[in-house]
Parts: C-alpha cells; structure tokens; sequence
C-alpha cells in the first residue's frame, strides 16, 4: 500500500466512516482485524476495524 493510497484510504474512513483496506482470505482479514483493534485499543484511538464477507 503505498503513502498515497494510504491517505486516500484515511480520508475516506475520516469522512464517510468506512472504507474498504483489502481484501484478504478470512484467517488473514480476522488476523489483521485483531491486530488493528488491539493496537488501537493500546493506543486510546477510536477507531474499529471489522471485516465482513465480499460482495
């Protein structure tokens, strides 16, 4: 992922509340969910990640 897509990712997540970060199998996506959420939760940031089924 690179800086400007990134940004773009946060911006969206910013303004609209969500935004799709990738799409991955489901023990990689609830990996990752996990790990996103732990370290936010660690860091007093508010924020959520959830993983749902594509299409």
């Amino acid at each position: 992922l690179n800086r400007e897509l990134a940004t773009k990712i946060m911006l969206t997540v910013h303004t609209e509340g969500r935004a799709v970060c990738g799409l991955f199998t489901r023990d990689i996506a609830e990996t990752k969910a996990m790990q996103v959420n732990q370290y936010a939760r660690e860091s007093q940031h508010p924020l959520l990640c959830e993983i749902e089924k594509d299409g």
